[in-house]
């Protein structure tokens, strides 16, 4: 597992990826690059993801980024070491809390997930869009596989 960080100071703005395998960072710079011909042959084809090496990749994205800062690391001691700052670190624990990489469960909550808390929201009468009712409820449901805890997490954070 790696992890793809690229941000700028002042104003901060940043971004970090998670990046299980290179076909995950292809589609990340690919996204970006598509239509500048920087993964395309001399012909302009396409190229594969096998034709390109993970420093290549970071490369070619880092040519098309206004980021400053383009990285990727191997764990997440590089990845919180990459800047000090405060904003930065808050970024790295929000992605750290939102993928469940402190060993709690991960904030990702399922379209299944979504469904069974909706569900009990319209069985109770409550509008989703309340939070306060929204975290009310919840906090008095125990629901099956933990969704109402992935929920509350999941709207603590917005």
């Amino acid at each position: 597992m790696k992890f793809f960080a690229t941000f700028s100071h002042q104003p901060f703005h940043g971004q970090i990826s998670l990046i299980p395998d290179k076909q995950s960072l292809f589609d990340i710079v690919h996204s970006r690059a598509k239509f500048l011909g920087l993964l395309d042959d001399a012909n302009g084809h396409a190229l594969p993801t096998s034709e390109f090496t993970e420093s290549e990749l970071v490369d070619i994205h880092e040519r098309v980024t206004l980021h400053t800062v383009v990285v990727l690391v191997d764990s997440l001691d590089e990845l919180k070491s990459l800047s000090m700052d405060s904003d930065y670190q808050q970024l790295c624990e929000t992605f750290i809390k939102h993928h469940g990489l402190d060993g709690a469960q991960p904030l990702i909550c399922t379209r299944r997930d979504m469904s069974s808390i909706l569900a009990l929201f319209k069985s109770e009468g409550i509008n989703p869009h309340d939070k306060d009712r929204c975290l009310e409820s919840l906090s008095q449901t125990v629901m099956p596989t933990g969704n109402s805890n992935k929920y509350l997490r999941w709207l603590a954070t917005q």
